[in-house]
């Protein structure tokens, strides 16, 4: 996909917005606000898995992440928090930060 640099700072935002959404879910779910941190990890998800730019930037990214959408909504059926906790710090989080840093680099070389 060809992204100009206004597509690559949206998204570099909104994946912004995705590393919060974690780091307060993740606060949610230690401090036993399990209902609030289920709620913001489902928008989130539904957001990535809907969005078509996401899915043609990182659709391997994409895919990953559904399967971890799956594997987290299992755990939490389990009521197993530090699992889902675990999760989203050591695999979905990464996700974001190389998202980051390959939208850092398109907005300082692409052109509008």
């Amino acid at each position: 996909m060809n992204m100009n640099k206004e597509i690559a700072v949206q998204m570099h935002n909104l994946t912004e917005t995705f590393k919060e959404i974690i780091e307060i879910t993740v606060g949610y779910l230690y401090n036993d606000k399990n209902a609030e941190g289920i709620q913001l990890l489902s928008e989130m998800f539904d957001v990535i898995l809907s969005n078509s730019t996401i899915k043609q930037l990182f659709p391997e990214d994409v895919k990953e992440l559904a399967f971890r959408s799956a594997e987290i909504i299992e755990l939490l059926e389990n009521n197993d928090y530090v699992s889902v906790s675990d999760i989203l710090e050591y695999q979905v989080l990464p996700i974001f930060r190389n998202w980051n840093n390959q939208l850092s680099s398109k907005e300082t070389t692409t052109n509008n």
